[in-house]
């Protein structure tokens, strides 16, 4: 029976994935999605399942771009652009449930790296011309942040200057991060790292192959990697 449950599933998907432009655009349709875009903005949707996704564009020359030759899945998710030029786009099967996309300004771009997923309630938040770069297969629990920016200004006293710029996010591949992590202006995290739960990185560069942990968050160990199956 395990044999025969198997072999079943396994010729669904390949049958989802030999017409997956015609079943996905048959699959949004019916699943209460929102879009209001203006005329000049773009949208490219091709072979990327989505639900219960409201998607709000005001601008001009926005670019989301959710194409998939690989059954990438949103799911009750939100994309909001205030702004000009900007581009949103998601790789190939990706997965994203319950995700936030917030850009203001212009010329932002936010990019989600093949085979990356996030389990939910995780926010995206580009402001002022920065970028959040997330690699391939990363991994990412719920309820975790990400700032380029703190939103109003902080000024020096003595100049009347303001003194906190937006710097952009970089995620390498194969990172995983843990439940209730916020990642804030100027992080860099290299490839095949760990986020520990609960920290707060906030303008750090880390070596690959390292654990990262605490708040405000720091390398707490080096020399790992990390797989999504328990072994």
């Amino acid at each position: 029976m395990k044999c025969t449950n198997r072999c079943v599933m396994k010729i669904n998907k390949e049958i989802v994935y030999k017409y997956r432009y015609f079943i996905s655009f048959l699959y949004r349709g019916l699943k209460s999605n929102s879009y209001r875009i203006g005329g000049r903005n773009i949208l490219k949707l091709k072979g990327t399942f989505i639900d219960h996704t409201k998607i709000d564009v005001k601008g001009v020359g926005n670019v989301i771009v959710l194409e998939s030759d690989g059954l990438s899945k949103l799911s009750r998710c939100r994309i909001q652009i205030r702004g000009d030029n900007n581009k949103i786009h998601i790789g190939n099967d990706v997965r994203l449930y319950h995700c936030v996309f917030h850009i203001e300004d212009d010329n932002n771009f936010i990019d989600i790296g093949d085979h990356s997923t996030v389990v939910g309630e995780t926010q995206f938040a580009a402001i002022e011309g920065t970028e959040i770069q997330i690699g391939k297969d990363c991994m990412f629990s719920s309820n975790i942040t990400f700032r380029t920016g703190d939103s109003h200004s902080i000024i020096d006293a003595m100049t009347g200057e303001r003194c906190n710029p937006s710097k952009s996010i970089y995620i390498g591949d194969h990172v995983w991060c843990g439940n209730s992590v916020i990642l804030l202006k100027g992080s860099k995290i290299s490839n095949d790292s760990v986020i520990a739960t609960g920290s707060v990185v906030c303008g750090i560069t880390s070596e690959p192959n390292s654990i990262i942990g605490g708040n405000p968050a720091k390398v707490i160990k080096k020399g790992i990697s990390w797989k999504r199956e328990r072994i």
